[in-house]
């Protein structure tokens, strides 16, 4: 009687891991929705030509090429990782198709931290 429950039990009880397959589809896609958001929200920095603060770093970077450094040569009140960004997009030889897949991955990335964090407070404990 036992092994007839128990077939019973684990013909309706799903795998454990069916869920988690099912939570990671939609995270998948609710990643995705977020990349294609913020990519179509940053549409501005591939179609205009860059502004002040793009101009100087993009600037600033095709003067490194010839030997110049920011803080003895050149000068901005910025800290020295968007130098290396300007540095990456100039190299790349399409800077602002570069700054703007940069700027839609870090958006979707905070966006998907902002996710992550809501739906862990929301999500009840057992």
């Amino acid at each position: 009687m036992a092994c007839v429950f128990v077939k019973q039990m684990t013909k309706s009880t799903p795998h454990p891991a069916s869920g988690n397959r099912i939570t990671w589809r939609i995270t998948g896609r609710i990643a995705l929705a977020y990349l294609a958001l913020s990519a179509a929200f940053q549409i501005e920095t591939l179609l205009i030509p860059p502004r002040q603060d793009s101009a100087a770093w993009l600037f600033m970077a095709a003067r490194q090429e010839f030997g110049q450094m920011p803080g003895r040569d050149l000068w901005d009140n910025k800290l020295p990782l968007i130098y290396l960004i300007g540095r990456a997009a100039h190299a790349t030889g399409r800077p602002q198709l570069f700054l703007w897949l940069l700027e839609s991955a870090v958006t979707a990335a905070g966006a998907m931290a902002v996710f992550a964090a809501a739906r862990r407070m929301t999500t009840p404990r057992a």
